[in-house]
């Protein structure tokens, strides 16, 4: 790092203040003409008596740390209007420790303290507003605030989705061929329907009961139909239809997804009307449960790699996030027959 870059600022007086500053991806999308959305990063300096802003500025790509200390640097000569006057603090409080490690010395040099601290809620209401009008009316909760999930559960999750869709079960099976499953094993049934067949949208969704399936089946208007069935859908698509706690949760935790392109896109609709809200954590291990293990179901089991699909059933294991619970898979289903 230059040297000058922290002199320009040895001259000003010294105040006894304490800020906070952070480099993270902002809660928003920017939407380029002719080009793909993308999450900008942000780097807000806040004086942390006060909560006065110093500096909020948006950036395409990760600030290294040259970028956020030139920006430390902009904070204390250029203060937003009405954030004060022209001073170098006493201590700056960074959330990344790789940074404080970088800035530490040079500002040192100019006598400010710099330290590593993990979380700064007025940033964090800062960031949730601009949240709020990005997001709209959209006030899903990030997976990780289902009660009962773990990171480890979603990281099973994202890699079973990855893994199905990588062998597109779908291709040999159409929405009218669902299957019963019971997880745990034992348990009562409930039916999956693999989606994509018709090329459209991929994934899997799944019905709680006989009911909700048959009125998905049924001759009733499509509007109806969502107004009175439940369901949980997990199908692919690009980044900005999740929650960005969710992608923030992706980077933290790096579970994997198959490309930019085929996020898994979790959602329950909710009767009456078309609420969509989140699964809760039995529905999520059902979901990961039966994206691991459909696809050797459907070539293996079913043998649709030499034609029709053939009856079948059978137990499967699953990995130990499970708990030791296994999944049973049943095909075909009597739709509207009384044996279910």
């Amino acid at each position: 790092m230059p040297k000058e870059t922290v002199e320009r600022v040895a001259h000003l007086p010294q105040d006894g203040s304490a800020w906070v500053a952070t480099a993270c991806r902002a809660r928003a999308w920017i939407s380029p003409k002719g080009r793909p959305s993308y999450r900008p990063y942000m780097i807000m300096v806040m004086e942390a008596s006060c909560g006065l802003i110093r500096l909020g500025k948006v950036v395409a790509d990760a600030p290294d740390a040259d970028v956020v200390l030139s920006s430390l640097i902009y904070a204390m000569r250029n203060p937003v209007a009405g954030s004060g006057k022209r001073v170098r603090p006493s201590r700056i409080a960074i959330d990344d420790r790789n940074l404080v490690g970088a800035l530490a010395g040079p500002l040192s040099q100019i006598g400010i303290q710099c330290v590593y601290e993990e979380r700064f809620p007025p940033i964090d209401f800062a960031m949730r507003d601009l949240e709020r009008s990005s997001r709209g009316d959209d006030d899903r909760p990030g997976l990780l605030d289902i009660p009962g999930t773990t990171p480890s559960l979603l990281e099973e999750l994202f890699a079973a989705a990855a893994f199905f869709h990588g062998r597109a079960p779908w291709r040999r099976m159409d929405n009218w061929m669902p299957v019963e499953v019971r997880y745990p094993a034992g348990g009562p049934c409930r039916y999956l329907i693999l989606l994509g067949y018709g090329g459209e949208e991929y994934g899997l969704a799944y019905y709680p009961t006989i009911a909700d399936l048959r009125a998905n089946y049924s001759d009733l208007d499509p509007e109806r139909v969502f107004e009175r069935v439940t369901a949980v859908s997990l199908t692919y698509g690009e980044a900005n239809l999740l929650t960005f706690d969710d992608l923030d949760a992706i980077e933290k935790y790096r579970w994997p997804v198959a490309s930019s392109t085929l996020y898994p896109f979790l959602i329950k609709m909710i009767p009456p009307g078309k609420r969509i809200g989140v699964p809760d954590v039995d529905e999520i291990k059902l979901m990961a449960a039966a994206l691991r293990t459909l696809p050797d179901f459907v070539s293996k089991t079913l043998q649709v790699d030499a034609g029709k699909p053939q009856p079948g059933q059978g137990i499967f294991c699953l990995p130990d996030v499970h708990g030791g619970n296994g999944i049973a898979l049943r095909f075909p289903v009597d739709i509207f027959g009384t044996d279910n």
